[in-house]
């Protein structure tokens, strides 16, 4: 039974868009899988690689640190093994977006099985630099609305010399004026990828974009992302559940006096690689949901749809 295309562009309620998306994964399962593995494979299995190397690594100080009594807090990090890690997740998380992307757009605008893995390819190469600086302008709008915050807490917590009363305050506050903030600009932020890579246009307008968009439905969308993120959060514990199982047997074993805990063990490295692999492959879904709900978005605001379906109508009967 041949698949229907699916209508992107097209008004969605918050149950449409959950449906749509996974309707979308369904039928584009291979494809863009395809598309994910062959283009962004080698960034995903050097961070899985990296990533399990460094957990096994993490986990094993641990455990020594334990066996010896002592819990040293500065021998359980590596600084330089994290920061490659966090570079190569970087990298990796690029690689993830502007693929899922450029994808979607593809099939927005040329339609289901009219373009190759190579269009994909091809339509996000030119963004890897504009999504670079668009994570980067993100990171900083995020920090710099933190700290803000932080300030005011640190302010009205120095308004009292009481222990309880200074506590309560900083508690709330950091509730109210970090953590509130933090998530009101996060969820448009989230979205800045898709005008970038749809429309062509530069960070600053692409966030500018989003944030006009999201006005008026933010709720909507807030509750897109983290559906999303808790179904993509609980099939990576799944796969995660292995190398979970082999750190506690390697950890007793060597908190027990039974043997140490080898982080560079085949075990150690391959589930916790297969675990990683697995949460960056399935992690595509928070990403197509929000590019179905972007469009959804721009139909409810602009009816491109309707204006695309009026041109095409208009061409066809000039043709006749």
């Amino acid at each position: 039974m041949k698949n229907t295309e699916i209508q992107i562009n097209r008004k969605r309620d918050f149950s449409e868009v959950i449906n749509a998306t996974f309707t979308f994964l369904k039928q584009e399962f291979k494809p863009l899988g395809k598309v994910i593995i062959w283009y962004a494979g080698i960034p995903i299995i050097i961070t899985s690689i990296i990533g399990a190397y460094y957990s096994g690594n993490e986990l094993s100080r641990f455990f020594q640190a334990l066996e010896g009594g002592i819990v040293d807090s500065n021998a359980l990090v590596n600084p330089w093994l994290l920061t490659l890690l966090v570079l190569v997740s970087f990298a990796t998380s690029i690689f993830l977006t502007g693929l899922s992307a450029s994808y979607i757009k593809h099939y927005v605008y040329k339609g289901k099985d009219q373009f190759s893995s190579a269009d994909v390819w091809n339509g996000f190469v030119p963004f890897i630099g504009p999504l670079i600086g668009l994570y980067f302008i993100s990171f900083i709008i995020i920090m710099v609305t933190a700290a803000i915050g932080g300030i005011f807490v640190f302010g009205l917590s120095s308004l009292t010399s009481s222990t309880i009363i200074t506590a309560i305050i900083i508690f709330m506050g950091i509730i109210a004026l970090v953590v509130i903030p933090v998530v009101f600009v996060f969820v448009p932020l989230s979205m800045t990828y898709m005008p970038l890579v749809d429309e062509n246009i530069g960070a600053f307008s692409a966030i500018k974009r989003s944030f006009s968009l999201v006005f008026g439905n933010w709720w909507v969308t807030f509750g897109i992302i983290v559906i999303a993120s808790v179904i993509v959060s609980l099939l990576g514990t799944i796969f995660s559940i292995p190398a979970f199982v082999v750190g506690v047997v390697q950890g007793y074993s060597s908190v027990t006096g039974e043997g140490a805990i080898d982080s560079t063990s085949l075990a150690v490295i391959f589930t916790t690689s297969i675990g990683t692999l697995a949460q960056y492959i399935i992690y595509p879904i928070v990403f197509v949901a929000i590019a179905i709900q972007y469009y959804s978005l721009k139909e409810q605001k602009e009816n491109p749809g309707l204006l695309q379906k009026i041109e095409e109508i208009t061409d066809d009967s000039n043709m006749s």
